[in-house]
């Protein structure tokens, strides 16, 4: 394993494939390295040999004072650090509202749940409202994430402290870690790298965030914290509590991310069957499995009620079978190889040494020392390779690219790699006889860890406060609900441009298509020709397929445009090669660029009425201009305004024009 790690995470093979696109951060990255790996090393070893005996007292007194709590308050203060500053990240990177369009989308169902509905009833023109993660089928709309993730979501909201789920859980998490590693090794080990863990800028920016990893993470270790419990019972009780906390903790993993959760319950399981002695064991082995079903029952059951069966999910709804694991044509439109997975593989082993712990060296080569020179193997490290490994060979095998300021699809096995990066100081003196270099060694932790934090940003090109930057891009959703909310609007539609690509792409995933595929159009083709295509559609009554397999037939045809460059994967455009556009498409390219507007962003603001659709004092919808009058049957009973942002001095400010004064085409 260390092995692989060097392969894939020191040296950047990525970087080198032959379809990869260079990391830019990686340059920076090696530079920093290779400044202060031996700066640090030499720091160290100039501390030590001045006065050995001296540094060697503090450290030694640094460990007392991490072991002065009893085990239950560190696990509660641990917990509590945890939480507290990932709400602090939350707020300061994200305002405690999303990031990202995974976020949205299950803020969205999550609002659905707190709001006593499975799913919102589909509306005639879903285009108006859907975005890219929005299901709408048979007359039902949903997001396409499974129910379990949503479900805490809606709790927070429930209790209107919806901030808190991902720090709460994330506390949990940081206690589960350090209650499984005090009980398979030492305590000095278990409370380092649970602090490590809540120091994390990677774990606390996730936590921070609306991302439904935090909530496996928690659920699957949790599971691993019991197991030395279940394997020491000598007694049925014990044995049953053990096992049905491992199970049910496996089958809410498995609600809130099946693959993730499927992963930890095979390893999880199979270390179980290896390591069953006893009868006790055996028998307890059945509890757990009807614990574990209890939870993914509701999961089934949900399926079924949204999707028609138990077994299909939204994914397979929205994206087809090129949604799941393996080697085949992905939803993206490339196909998947095996070399294409070690590429994705290396990039997130690369991408750890940026956002683990931000120190100014390279932690996976950190990892893969501590791997290659700890001596001590237990059947737990054989454990927790075990999960590492397969963690690894499962999203090797998966076509996505998992990237939220760092590599979250490694989320779950993020508490491994801290571990192995506490025991390397500790591997490393147990071969050393000088008492300089011994005590040089266990120096290098404190320093990487304060050279990390204490420096200021801009004297580091990486490093945590770098991670911790609160984000720039503009978003005007904020703005434009202050506004609803100070002119109390009341039975209203509020139209909302997102931009010409939601525009073009809400249309193609209208009439069925993939909405992967839809956006690949959209980015590559004539945006003028897709719009007159589009329209031509709509005018003849086209069936759907029709209408789409007329749409799509584009791609057939010679490239007439080209990408318009410095947009975004969510805005961009083909335009015509000899920059004319032509009248018919005026008003789409004079209302392009969304400029910070994003529906995925209202839709939980919007409520449902008692039957399920969409209804409550404001709906928000897309903004198509003179197409907004296919709505008139459905919300003629409603004031129709269009959010438009306006520059004043240095800001920008949302006006909500009544619909009959704002520009058409």
């Amino acid at each position: 394993m260390a092995v692989l790690l060097v392969a894939l995470g020191v040296y950047p093979l990525a970087d080198h494939l032959p379809f990869a696109e260079p990391q830019p951060w990686w340059r920076w990255g090696l530079r920093t390295w290779m400044l202060w790996t031996p700066l640090s090393i030499a720091l160290a070893l100039l501390l030590a040999r001045a006065r050995p005996a001296w540094w060697a007292a503090q450290v030694e007194r640094g460990r007392r004072a991490l072991l002065a709590p009893t085990p239950g308050r560190f696990m509660l203060l641990v917990g509590a650090l945890t939480c507290a500053l990932a709400l602090a990240v939350g707020w300061i990177m994200f305002h405690w509202t999303g990031a990202s369009i995974d976020e949205y989308s299950q803020l969205w169902q999550a609002h659905l749940l707190a709001s006593g509905h499975l799913f919102a009833r589909a509306e005639s023109h879903p285009e108006f409202f859907g975005t890219m993660q929005t299901v709408s089928w048979a007359g039902r709309s949903f997001a396409h994430f499974p129910i379990g993730g949503a479900a805490l979501q809606a709790a927070g909201m429930a209790l209107s402290v919806p901030q808190l789920v991902n720090p709460l859980l994330a506390g949990c998490a940081a206690a589960a870690v350090y209650r499984f590693v005090a009980a398979v090794g030492d305590e000095t080990e278990a409370r380092a790298t649970a602090l490590l863990f809540a120091l994390s800028p990677f774990v606390l920016i996730v936590a921070g965030s609306r991302l439904d990893h935090v909530a496996t993470l928690t659920a699957v270790w949790i599971a691993i914290a019991a197991l030395p419990g279940w394997l020491a019972s000598t007694r049925d009780a014990s044995a049953i509590r053990s096992a049905a906390v491992i199970g049910f903790s496996l089958g809410c993993a498995t609600t809130i991310r099946p693959y993730d959760g499927a992963i930890a319950t095979v390893v999880i399981g199979g270390f179980q069957l290896l390591s069953a002695r006893r009868g006790t064991l055996w028998r307890s082995l059945v509890v757990q499995l009807f614990a574990g079903l209890l939870p993914i029952a509701a999961l089934l059951a949900t399926n079924r009620a949204l999707t028609g069966h138990a077994l299909t999910f939204a994914y397979d709804i929205l994206n087809g079978p090129d949604h799941r694991p393996g080697f085949h044509m992905s939803p993206l439109g490339f196909e998947h190889t095996p070399m294409t997975g070690l590429y994705l593989v290396s990039l997130y082993l690369m991408r750890l040494n940026e956002s683990l712990l931000g120190w100014p060296v390279p932690v996976v080569a950190l990892i893969a020392g501590g791997m290659a020179a700890w001596r001590s193997v237990t059947k737990w490290d054989h454990l927790l390779l075990a999960f590492l490994g397969t963690t690894l060979f499962a999203y090797w095998i998966y076509w996505g690219d998992g990237s939220f300021h760092g590599p979250r699809f490694l989320f779950n096995v993020v508490p491994i790699l801290l571990l192995f990066v506490v025991r390397l100081p500790v591997a490393v003196r147990e071969r050393m006889r000088s008492p300089m270099l011994r005590t040089a060694t266990l120096l290098l932790v404190p320093l990487w860890m304060l050279t990390a934090w204490l420096l200021p940003s801009r004297s580091q090109p990486l490093g945590p406060w770098r991670l911790l930057t609160p984000r720039q891009e503009a978003d005007l959703t904020g703005a434009l609900r202050q506004t609803v909310d100070a002119k109390h609007l009341q039975g209203a539609v509020v139209f909302v441009n997102d931009g010409w690509h939601a525009r073009l792409t809400a249309r193609m995933r209208a009439l069925g298509m993939p909405p992967f595929t839809a956006q690949l159009i959209v980015g590559n083709y004539n945006a003028c020709t897709l719009q007159q295509r589009l329209d031509d559609a709509e005018r003849r009554g086209m069936p759907p397929r029709a209408a789409a397999s007329y749409v799509a037939s584009v791609m057939t045809e010679p490239l007439d445009a080209r990408p318009v460059p410095g947009l975004s994967a969510m805005e961009q455009l083909a335009l015509p090669k000899s920059s004319e556009v032509p009248e018919r498409c005026q008003w789409e390219f004079e209302h392009a660029l969304p400029r910070g507007m994003d529906l995925a962003r209202l839709l939980p603001h919007i409520a449902l009425d008692s039957l399920g659709r969409l209804g409550g004092d404001v709906i928000y919808a897309r903004d198509f201009g003179a197409r907004n009058a296919l709505l008139a049957d459905r919300f003629s009973d409603r004031a129709w305004y269009v959010a438009r942002p306006e520059m004043r001095g240095d800001s920008i400010a949302i006006l909500l024009e009544p619909y009959s004064r704002s520009a058409q085409r």
